[in-house]
């Protein structure tokens, strides 16, 4: 998008403003990124010119915009809101806020409508070019906008906003009316599929944590089934290797013994293709970790001795996904909650297994960050590239496997995955070793320090957070603070 943007768009000044404060961090000047910056009141002055253009009744939409130029100012928002996150780690008296992130919502949908109005019926040439871009673009910012919020909604409580809801209907139903055979597959990638689920996640997670009862556990119990599904559905290049610190394959490069940090209690960690695959693999344990949380409240509550008897009434939506699943047809419905010990055990394997991504996303590093780090040879990163194994196939190396009772798979098991089985980009010959080793090094303690976050949040400062932290092994909170802090020193957060 930034390719065809001029050098003095809302977008590109915005995210340079955003990239001359982020040097300041690497230079280790967290005062001079937290200080005021002219070039942040540029892009905000910027920003508020194209703004007023708009409300001058502009056409944006019109034809001789590209497509990018168009949604310049719904970037420039989503830049600026990527800045407002920072600075909140670093100045603990700024207020969380979702400013940008709304107004970039609403800027978006004003253009989804505009663009609905001004579409023709030819179907020739350039029209249809521009009318590809121009669908593909707004679903790529649709879906880092409901990234955005399910991160925001997991750390607050909060439901996914009516603005967002009516993008998200409008994407579902007038993309596919008026563009029907003209769209990418920016919706079918396993990612998307996740946000998807992860919006059902959040909203129930506002009901559940606003101590509203608008929801049933037939809900709950659907919904952790379809996530539990998820990694048998993506590509098996997607699935991390579980290395045991005493028992690493012998093709191995790095020395085990200097990532200091692994969970004593596992005796493992695990390894990913890419910091952004780790990433999406955490979300996913955080939002099934929200989904347990509440069956688990639900088992502490409930009046009935086995609580794996409870069964669905009349569920008829279960049978469709266990034919879907390649699971059994019969016409018993599963039950809306397992046993007591094997919830238990589910929470404690998320919660593992997120212990178990630390080293991958913080290596042997202790000391605050900075550029020479791009460049020091006793770094030590897990990297995907270190173990001789196929890209398209890395073999699965449980070591926490789940009990007989439970239907939980786990993101290290195996299972038959289905023709979408490709190499992701990250993967590539093109994508050399030294180029991962530095996206981990520049975005680990970040990704690091949100999960552990959301996750330690979602223990102490939720609605029965309690009934989680009593699944956990002895010490392993203790220990996920040690991290949650070390993540802090490593990106010079006081």
């Amino acid at each position: 998008m930034l390719r065809s943007e001029s050098c003095t768009s809302p977008a590109t000044v915005a995210i340079t403003a955003v990239a001359m404060s982020m040097l300041h961090l690497w230079k280790g000047n967290a005062a001079a990124f937290t200080a005021p910056n002219p070039a942040l009141g540029k892009a905000l002055a910027r920003l508020q010119s194209a703004l007023s253009l708009q409300h001058h009744r502009v056409d944006l939409s019109s034809s001789s915009s590209s497509s990018s130029s168009r949604y310049s100012a719904v970037l420039a928002s989503l830049a600026l809101q990527f800045y407002d996150d920072m600075l909140g780690q670093y100045d603990r008296a700024r207020p969380l806020t979702m400013v940008h992130h709304k107004g970039a919502v609403g800027l978006l949908l004003a253009s989804t409508a505009r663009s609905t109005t001004t579409t023709t019926n030819r179907r020739g040439g350039v029209a249809i070019e521009t009318e590809v871009q121009d669908r593909t673009l707004r679903a790529r910012l649709l879906k880092n906008m409901l990234h955005l919020e399910i991160i925001y909604g997991l750390r607050t409580g909060s439901a996914i906003s009516p603005r967002l809801t009516e993008l998200l209907a409008w994407h579902d139903g007038g993309d596919a009316k008026h563009h029907s055979g003209y769209g990418s597959d920016v919706d079918h990638k396993p990612a998307d599929q996740l946000d998807r689920m992860g919006l059902e996640v959040v909203n129930l997670n506002h009901l559940f944590c606003s101590g509203l009862e608008d929801y049933s556990l037939e809900q709950v119990a659907d919904l952790d089934r379809r996530l539990s599904a998820w990694p048998s559905q993506i590509p098996r290049c997607w699935h991390p290797i579980v290395v045991a610190v005493n028992d690493e394959p012998s093709t191995s490069t790095i020395p085990v013994p200097s990532l200091v940090q692994t969970y004593s209690a596992l005796g493992s960690y695990q390894v990913y293709p890419s910091v952004q695959l780790a990433s999406i693999w955490n979300i996913w344990r955080l939002e099934r970790l929200v989904l347990l949380r509440m069956k688990v409240a639900a088992a502490a509550k409930s009046t009935v001795p086995l609580l794996g008897s409870i069964h669905h009434e009349e569920a008829p939506h279960c049978n469709r996904f266990a034919s879907t699943t390649g699971t059994s047809t019969s016409t018993a419905a599963p039950p809306l909650l397992d046993d007591v010990p094997t919830l238990r055990h589910q929470v404690q394997h998320m919660v593992d297994e997120i212990c178990q991504s630390v080293p991958f996303h913080l290596g042997n590093r202790w000391k605050r960050g900075s550029l020479a780090d791009f460049a020091d040879k006793t770094i030590m990163q897990p990297s995907y590239r270190d173990f001789a194994i196929p890209t398209h196939a890395p073999p699965p190396l449980p070591r926490i496997p789940p009990p007989p009772t439970s239907s939980s798979p786990s993101p290290s098991s195996g299972g038959s995955h289905g023709p979408g089985e490709q190499h992701d980009s990250l993967l590539t010959s093109s994508s050399s070793a030294e180029a991962q080793t530095g996206h981990i090094i520049a975005q680990g303690p970040w990704h690091m320090r949100r999960t552990l976050g959301l996750l330690l949040g979602m223990l102490f400062r939720q609605r029965d957070g309690g009934e989680l932290v009593a699944c956990l092994r002895e010490g392993q909170v203790a220990w996920m603070r040690e991290q949650f802090v070390r993540t802090g020193v490593l990106l010079g957060i006081d």
